[in-house]
């Protein structure tokens, strides 16, 4: 028999302490709880919270002792006995204050000591923990306004390039651009030129202010003629205009820039009113473009929050379904799913500055009052790569932000000749207000509005010239410049959003399917084993233990990972089981044909362990390809299914190729005389 080294051993030893330590949080059962926060980000609960909802729990009647509030960084908890508890306490709180954001979640027990380590319990999915399913709706209708808002300022920036006066431009209630521009009375295309008009050009109180002799006047005649038209034998210059029309100026900017949109116009006395309507499918395209872009930025900011295998897919032609599984902060989820923000970089306008050219603004901070802003943006929260929340030497929380090559360029030129003057940055957000209002019927009805808000977050000297990498300041706490970092890492909504269906999925629903799933799972490891053991004997009691350490492997990576567990991932599981087993009675398989043959006994177990392994890894390979592709292709079930199965297949051929020839070594590696094998 071949000598199985002490390090294999130890690296057993090793990979066995490591899979008990990280798969031991699992055994904590977690508390049903309610979480609640505040709805403006930039409050942190306290005292006061506490004091407020135990003031409540205490007014209300509890079969039990009126549970604690603990208050965390950015929530507070209450731990209660009974999921009919949990969800009494929500609706009990669902109606304190519009304040406040009320949510469901399980308080995990694990002990410090593992916490410290980084032990965590393995994630569930909606179908067995719960969790959120979020149906929200797009609105499209802002995403047309932000559109034609911005093609307003366009219009405006190019009709002052083109030194063209306009009377009025504004978006009516309808989406139409109205622009209003009164034509200016024109030359005619030939103008004659008399001797009379000429003789007033040179006369005393004409242009050039005394008496010209002939010679003179006929060399003004000359140069008339030269630049402007022809003299006639009767001293008479015709001189050619071309006729300045405002209408075709207009008409000739808006078809060349704006062929998305249908133009018209009618006269009205001596002015034009032209009208711009985007086309219908400029329409569709706009509102496709809005749902798409939110779509990405959700994932991007599920990503951020650290969610394994959500769902976020769209739903009919408005809606997007957003599901969380085994998510431990739902109401921060809430919060930043649902912001529709980003930022914008304006220089601070001077006492010189046009009224029409900015725009006063309050600062987030209230004790600073309003400052006024240039509306010409710099630059704009997309053109920004990444953005760290940090802290500055101070120890006052700060966001560093890097922007891309064109935004770090755009950056540099305005801020190099604007040295010593003032930076601002804008935080805008879009938000959602509910009003009621009665029906034809008399019925109390809600109606969501959309509001947009701006406030000015820094406005800082500029001390040297700006490239991609700066830092923000001013923030109020570390919760706000982690949110906006997260904010501007995810990207900005193309559209707000409001919440149509909450629905938190409770823990006693997923009880049902992991007392289902682990029952399945229990009886199948029982009848493996009960085939090993009573086939197999020794061997199988080797197969036995590798297929026990197997399960407390792939819980422990699965739990380090994040990674969350769902029904087809519990079929992967069951599957891994199987597959490890297959490995072993391969292996068992080839002893026995070793030992027909008359291969000594301890010869067979080493022949049969080597010729099996190149099998076994064919096979698993295989296997693995295939889940690597499950998951990158697939989506939700199918990548919690791969996860599984990919993790199951490393660590069944670490227990049948490694794990078990330890212990079957440990078994016979004494045994110098021996005639048979208990297989």
């Amino acid at each position: 028999m071949k000598p199985f080294g002490i390090w294999k051993y130890l690296l057993i030893l090793i990979v066995l302490s490591f899979g008990i330590i990280y798969a031991l949080p699992n055994l904590y059962v977690s508390d049903p709880a309610v979480q609640i926060s505040y709805n403006d980000s930039t409050l942190s609960p306290g005292i006061k919270l506490q004091k407020r909802l135990t003031k409540v729990l205490e007014d209300s009647t509890f079969e039990s002792t009126v549970p604690e509030v603990e208050i965390h960084e950015k929530y507070a908890l209450i731990r209660l006995t009974s999921s009919q508890e949990q969800l009494r306490v929500k609706e009990l709180f669902s109606t304190v204050g519009d304040d406040l954001i009320v949510a469901l979640n399980l308080a995990p027990t694990t002990p410090d000591w593992l916490k410290n380590i980084g032990g965590e319990p393995l994630k569930l999915g909606l179908d067995l923990r719960g969790g959120v399913h979020f149906l929200m709706e797009v609105d499209t209708q802002a995403a047309l306004s932000n559109r034609q808002n911005g093609t307003l300022q366009d219009i405006r920036r190019k009709l002052r390039e083109e030194k063209i006066r306009y009377n009025s431009l504004s978006v009516e209630r309808d989406q139409t651009i109205k622009l209003k521009v009164t034509e200016k009375a024109g030359f005619d295309t030939t103008e004659e030129l008399t001797q009379s008009r000429m003789d007033e050009f040179t006369s005393e109180t004409g242009i050039f202010g005394g008496k010209v002799g002939p010679r003179l006047r006929n060399f003004f005649l000359w140069l008339y003629n030269l630049f402007f038209g022809s003299g006639e034998k009767d001293q008479t210059i015709k001189l050619k205009v071309k006729k300045d029309t405002v209408f075709e100026s207009v008409t000739e900017l808006l078809e060349d820039n704006y062929p998305q949109f249908s133009i018209s116009y009618r006269e009205i006395g001596n002015q034009y009113e032209f009208s711009l309507r985007l086309t219908d499918q400029e329409i569709e395209q706009i509102e496709a473009d809005a749902i798409d872009q939110n779509l990405t930025t959700l994932r991007n900011r599920v990503n951020e929050l650290g969610v394994s295998e959500p769902i976020v897919q769209r739903q009919g032609k408005k809606r997007i379904i957003v599901e969380l599984p085994g998510i431990q902060d739902t109401a921060e989820a809430k919060k930043i799913l649902g912001k529709t923000a980003t930022l914008e970089f304006h220089l601070e306008a001077e006492h010189d500055t046009a009224r029409t050219r900015k725009t006063s603004y309050p600062h987030r901070d209230k004790r600073m009052g309003v400052s006024e802003l240039q509306d010409q943006i710099i630059i704009g929260g997309d053109q920004v790569a990444t953005a760290q929340a940090s802290f500055d030497e101070s120890g006052m929380p700060q966001v560093n932000i890097t922007l891309d090559g064109a935004g770090g360029g755009r950056m540099h030129r305005a801020t190099r000749g604007n040295i010593g003057k003032r930076l601002g940055v804008l935080f805008v957000e879009q938000k959602n207000k509910t009003s009621f209002k009665r029906d034809a019927q008399g019925n109390q009805v809600a109606v969501q509005q959309t509001f947009e808000t701006k406030e000015i977050i820094s406005l800082a000297t500029i001390q040297a010239a700006l490239g991609t990498q700066f830092r923000i300041t001013g923030l109020d706490s570390p919760q706000e410049s982690s949110e906006l970092a997260l904010l501007l890492r995810a990207g900005a909504l193309a559209a707000p959003m409001r919440f149509v269906e909450e629905r938190t999925v409770g823990p006693s629903l997923g009880q049902d399917n992991i007392n289902a799933g682990i029952l399945s799972m229990e009886l199948g490891m029982a009848l493996v084993l009960l085939f090993t053991l009573v086939y197999y004997r020794i061997f199988g009691v080797a197969a036995s233990l590798a297929l026990g350490t197997n399960i407390v492997l792939l819980v422990a990576i699965m739990s380090i990972l994040s990674a969350t567990l769902t029904l087809p991932g519990i079929a992967g599981i069951v599957l891994t089981v199987g597959m490890a087993v297959d490995a072993n009675v391969l292996i068992f398989s080839r002893i026995k044909e070793e030992l027909k043959q008359g291969t000594e006994p301890l010869l067979a177990i080493d022949q049969g362990y080597d010729k099996a392994f190149l099998t076994i890894l064919d096979a698993n390979i295989t296997t693995l390809i295939v889940a690597v592709i499950l998951y990158s292709l697939g989506t939700g079930p199918i990548k919690g299914f791969s996860v599984t199965l990919s993790i199951g297949i490393i660590t069944s051929m670490f227990t049948a190729i490694l794990g078990t020839r330890g212990f079957i070594y440990l078994v016979y590696r004494n045994k110098k005389n021996l005639s048979r094998l208990a297989i």
